[in-house]
């Protein structure tokens, strides 16, 4: 079958510009899909970057923290040994004045 070359013409052009709305279509698709996975990508950067920061408070916390409970310890023994030292005066100062009594009630 033979067609007029006005409607080969036609169905030529017709199948072309099919031809273009696919690639058309597809190259708008494969854009949207590539500017999604760039903004999925940068969602998950911030995501990450938020969760590090707050680790690194939680760090941070924690440390000053135990250097805080370290001082708080390192107090606690300093002013234990400072009541040792006394009760050692005390009990030297006593022991002191008992045995200068004896030697006057020896007299």
């Amino acid at each position: 079958m033979n067609m007029p070359p006005e409607i080969q013409r036609a169905m030529k052009l017709q199948v072309e510009a099919e031809r273009k709305k696919r690639a058309y279509i597809l190259e708008s698709e494969g854009t949207r899909q590539a500017e999604m996975n760039k903004a999925e990508g940068e969602k998950q950067s911030r995501i990450l970057r938020s969760e590090a920061a707050a680790q690194e408070g939680i760090n941070k916390a924690f440390s000053q923290s135990k250097a805080a409970e370290s001082e708080k310890l390192s107090l606690i023994l300093q002013s234990k040994a400072e009541m040792q030292s006394r009760i050692n005066m005390a009990k030297a100062h006593y022991s002191n004045k008992k045995s200068f009594d004896n030697i006057l009630n020896k007299m």
